[in-house]
């Protein structure tokens, strides 16, 4: 008896040590699609937070270090600075991350310190926007 129990913890053992390890899944993986989603640490680290709303306040507001865009049916997600609560609408700089389930190209940023996406004109965004983002909008839907 002694002898099959210390076979059957040598197997546990044997399975675990060979057993391929799973990374740790991207923060970006837990963006569904149809959501705009903000974490509060860089490299998708930190609280997560989505909205699936065509555009909307953040909730919380200017917390995002990194972010993704998943747009489901619109080819792009609007990221902006500024809220109008008289209209209930974002304006003013924003930059656009394009829909990971659309494109699969351009729909995320790690750090938001070194510039996002790209700006209204189409180039490269250099700006700092970590802990700067009010709302979002889909676009191009």
């Amino acid at each position: 008896m002694r002898h099959k129990r210390i076979t059957f913890i040598g197997a546990i053992i044997g399975i675990a040590l060979v057993a391929p390890t799973v990374p740790a899944v991207a923060g970006t993986e837990d963006c569904m699609k149809g959501y705009a989603c903000q974490w509060t640490g860089l490299n998708y680290d930190g609280s997560g937070y989505g909205s699936a709303r065509e555009y909307g306040l953040w909730s919380p507001r200017n917390v995002a270090r990194s972010v993704a865009a998943n747009g489901g049916e619109c080819k792009e997600t609007w990221f902006y600075k500024s809220w109008n609560f008289s209209t209930g609408y974002p304006y003013g700089d924003y930059f656009r991350l394009n829909s990971k389930s659309l494109t699969g190209t351009n729909f995320r940023d790690p750090d938001l310190r070194n510039g996002a996406g790209k700006t209204p004109s189409g180039q490269l965004d250099t700006n700092n926007w970590d802990q700067t983002l009010e709302a979002h909008w889909f676009k191009a839907c």
